[in-house]
């Protein structure tokens, strides 16, 4: 007998006589292969990405790779800005600790069956500021989205940290303060954490003169 080492193959030639002694041979090819196909789908209309511990996954990009039987370990990383990670399917797994939104975890493959995992990812809530303006100038945001001169209303993103900055358009103008859902430093007014739809008033003022 024979002992084959697996995601093998193997070539034979086997010989035949027969009663006249006519030899005759045979070609045969054995393959064996223990290996199985992981298949990665990222659904919903977040960003992200899955990449495996072991290489192989990194998705978008490569969402499917043979593995032989092993556990291999599955991080889903959400765009920090724009998504959340809302969770896995798993299946033909032999175990997993892929569950609700765990990650790391780990998918135990088996020598039977090919596994598919599902991973999803959200687009967090957007809320709307608007920019509105006393006297004479211009505000600026970052990250860009708002340009007040022409575009003083934008959508960003839920928990995002914005800063507004005040700019002189006029040589008779400064920025002399801020009201609304920002808090002021200076020609500056940073919201923290965006939560909810707000309004941000900048005002330019003359200069006082005594």
């Amino acid at each position: 007998s024979s002992t084959f080492a697996t995601d093998a193959t193997y070539n034979f030639r086997a010989y035949q006589t027969d009663v006249a002694g006519n030899t005759s041979q045979q070609f045969y090819t054995i393959i064996r292969n223990t290996k199985k196909t992981m298949t990665v789908n990222k659904l919903g209309s977040g960003v992200g990405s899955i990449t495996s511990n072991t290489g192989g996954i990194n998705c978008p990009g490569t969402c499917l790779a043979e593995f032989a039987p092993s556990t291999i370990t599955l991080t889903a990383t959400p765009n920090s800005i724009s998504s959340t990670f809302a969770g896995w399917n798993v299946t033909g797994h032999t175990s997993t600790t892929c569950t609700g939104t765990t990650s790391p975890c780990t998918v135990t493959i088996g020598s039977t069956n090919n596994v598919t995992v599902n991973a999803t990812f959200n687009l967090k809530t957007q809320y709307t500021v608007t920019i509105t303006k006393s006297g004479i100038g211009n505000v600026v945001s970052n990250p860009s989205g708002i340009s007040c001169g022409s575009t003083c209303s934008f959508s960003f993103y839920q928990g995002q940290s914005i800063t507004f900055t005040g700019q002189n358009t006029d040589v008779n103008y400064a920025i002399s303060g801020w009201s609304g859902g920002c808090t002021a430093s200076g020609s500056s007014c940073t919201v923290p954490s965006l939560s909810s739809n707000i309004t941000i008033n900048a005002t330019f003022s003359l200069p006082v003169c005594n």
